[in-house]
């Protein structure tokens, strides 16, 4: 955990501590309900400062309606409606503004597959290996590709609403330390990555999990790190 993120959550669990104290002490009048939905709520939007979340602001939002719309006379909206609203919300924004650490030299990373025999018919896919950098992107459909380059320096993946495979087994890599930026919505992305390599992660989470299987070696002498973020799907990172 990085040291901006330790102090907002060190900054948030004092907060939280202080006002359930106060509330016992009755110093603070609230419905308990209604004081543990906002400090909920409170959390996912520090969630959303520290991760850079769509999915935690929403629902942050989200909850902090269903806690104060009585309050703050509000309209009365199902929770169900709220949720719906959320993820919708949460949908549109991260396929609007998909967010990563930006790579160099991928001029060519934007040409879309029109064949839909390989990448489907309502799927939008593209894959470019250009000096050294990867760069691969799915949205609507299952993907598998290979890494062949002799001289990896990074890579840039982005899937939505799909299944994609990037298979780094037989890539080369003569850098000392290299970045994968990786952004995973409402899918699965799979990584096969060489176990010879020193690989770390650095990937923010919201409703979803990453997943490793095997190790890497740790005394590797070229380091790996994978970073970005995964809202409502699975990452998950094979060590081969």
């Amino acid at each position: 955990m990085k040291t901006s993120e330790r102090i907002l959550w060190g900054m948030y669990f004092i907060g939280v501590a202080a006002i359930i104290v106060l509330s016992s002490m009755g110093l603070i009048h609230a419905d308990f309900v209604s004081l543990i939905l906002a400090l909920v709520g409170a959390g996912f939007l520090v969630m959303s400062f520290v991760s850079r979340s769509f999915g935690a602001l929403f629902f942050g939002l989200g909850i902090e309606w269903i806690a104060f719309q009585d309050r703050l006379h509000l309209p009365n909206t199902p929770v169900w409606v709220v949720l719906i609203a959320v993820v919708m919300l949460t949908i549109g924004f991260n396929l609007l503004f998909p967010k990563f650490h930006k790579p160099h030299n991928h001029s060519a990373a934007n040409a879309a597959y029109a064949n839909p025999a390989v990448a489907g018919e309502h799927q939008t896919a593209s894959f470019c290996e250009n000096d050294g950098y990867v760069d691969c992107r799915n949205r609507f459909g299952a993907l598998a590709k290979y890494a062949s380059t002799n001289d990896f320096k990074g890579a840039y993946i982005d899937n939505s609403f799909g299944e994609l495979k990037v298979y780094f087994d037989n890539a080369v890599l003569n850098e000392n330390a290299v970045s994968v930026d990786l952004s995973n919505s409402f899918g699965e992305t799979t990584l096969f990555v060489p176990r010879a390599w020193n690989t770390k992660t650095d990937i923010s989470v919201f409703a979803g999990d990453v997943k490793h299987v095997g190790e890497p070696d740790r005394n590797g002498a070229h380091e790996v790190l994978i970073r970005g973020k995964v809202n409502f799907g699975s990452i998950v990172i094979k060590y081969v």
